[in-house]
């Protein structure tokens, strides 16, 4: 028993390890090449909407019976299209995340001030 789990520790321990070069090796490259970042980033993102968008639209699906399937729907489609649109403007879509990222940031600025008043 003792021989397995000790097993299994180090093969989990080398996963982990090649897990964090690969996440240095990522990092590297996001600080040297920030436009190749951004733009990998932003189509991960899309990609992440178009699969968010048929799943919400399969459990849409699935509770079809229950009360406000029209708007499980149309948030599913919107989640698509949005993944859709982010995949085929890309530079659109890291400008825009830009945007977002900073109106997040000064929104969140302006409630710490207030909340601190």
């Amino acid at each position: 028993m003792a021989t397995s789990t000790a097993t299994f520790e180090r093969k989990t321990g080398i996963w982990v390890t090649l897990w964090g070069v690969l996440l240095i090796i990522t990092g590297i490259v996001a600080i040297i090449q920030p436009a190749v970042a951004a733009l990998a980033f932003s189509l991960v993102l899309a990609w992440i909407f178009v699969f968010a968008g048929i799943v919400e639209a399969v459990y849409a699906f699935h509770q079809r019976s229950e009360p406000g399937f029209a708007w499980k729907v149309l948030a599913a489609v919107a989640t698509f299209a949005l993944g859709v649109i982010m995949l085929v403007n890309p530079i659109a879509s890291m400008a825009t995340l830009a945007l977002v990222i900073g109106a997040f940031i000064f929104a969140s600025g302006i409630s710490s001030v207030m909340l601190a008043m």
